[in-house]
């Protein structure tokens, strides 16, 4: 692993100069920045990631840097840096390379530059994220605010507004998200829902049948009594509300958007089931 040398004077400096940010040195870049992304001290988090942000929307960046920071965000240093670790203050380097991901996706979205071997690699890299992350906290006592679902759908969901989006590909991506709805290991306190609920509500949009999330809906109970007895007391609780609250939000997304109406009544009638499978 780096060291990390970085400050929060010369992050602060970065930011102020932010006319020079193109002129950063390479080296610094990848030798003090990036790596800082494993801090645990939130004020230079917060610093970090308003540095790389405005670097990701530097219209004086050259197209074929953004695209290497991106290519080493997504490599085992970074977005799998000690993957399979549970409970371990690792997690937020994971995390954070994916939130840093989702900035040069937006660029990207405002002015195109990813070209088509390297979103290949970044969609297979998310995709392949979201299903092998298993430390989903949303919050940690050593770093805080970490949320790795919800930084990681964002950063999918923002790569489905491009046209070489794998549409065909809406069924299985849906069900990729619903092993995260149906999450028994922690309580979702984060974005989580939210970024799931838009995720889905895109995945409409662009392909994905009504029928797929309906079957979702119709086999939910059955697969929360299924695990009542495989799951400890705060597993069953965590599963609970992690899925009844996702419902709920993704109810307010549809109701609000005024499309898909017909799916209201299914989530309608999977909370009913649910909340009478719990008295």
């Amino acid at each position: 692993m780096k060291k990390m040398t970085i400050t929060m004077e010369r992050l602060q400096q970065l930011i102020d100069e932010n006319v020079t940010l193109h002129h950063m040195n390479d080296q610094e870049l990848s030798e003090d920045i990036l790596p800082t992304l494993a801090t645990l001290q939130q004020s230079l988090r917060i610093q970090l990631l308003t540095l790389l942000e405005r670097f990701a929307h530097n219209e004086q960046v050259d197209f074929a840097r953004k695209e290497r920071v991106m290519l080493e965000l997504i490599s085992d240093d970074y977005l799998f840096y000690n993957q399979g670790m549970l409970d371990s203050k690792d997690v937020y380097k994971r995390a954070y390379s994916m939130k840093t991901l989702s900035y040069f996706i937006d660029a990207h979205n405002n002015e195109p530059f990813i070209e088509d071997a390297a979103y290949e690699q970044l969609y297979r890299a998310v995709m392949l994220y979201i299903q092998l992350e298993e430390d989903v906290r949303s919050y940690g006592k050593e770093g805080g605010l970490v949320q790795p679902v919800a930084y990681a759908v964002d950063a999918l969901e923002k790569l489905m507004h491009d046209e070489r989006f794998p549409k065909e590909q809406s069924a299985n991506l849906f069900r990729v998200l619903a092993n995260k709805i149906a999450c028994s290991s922690v309580l979702y306190i984060g974005d989580e829902k939210e970024v799931l609920s838009k995720a889905i509500m895109n995945l409409l949009k662009i392909h994905l049948d009504e029928k797929v999330i309906e079957d979702f809906f119709v086999r939910v109970p059955k697969f929360i009594t299924r695990q009542q007895d495989k799951l400890r007391s705060e597993e069953q609780l965590y599963l609970y509300k992690n899925v009844t609250g996702f419902l709920y939000v993704f109810h307010l997304y549809v109701y609000r958007k005024n499309v898909h109406n017909s799916l209201l009544k299914s989530i309608n009638h999977c909370l009913e089931k649910l909340t009478l499978q719990m008295k």
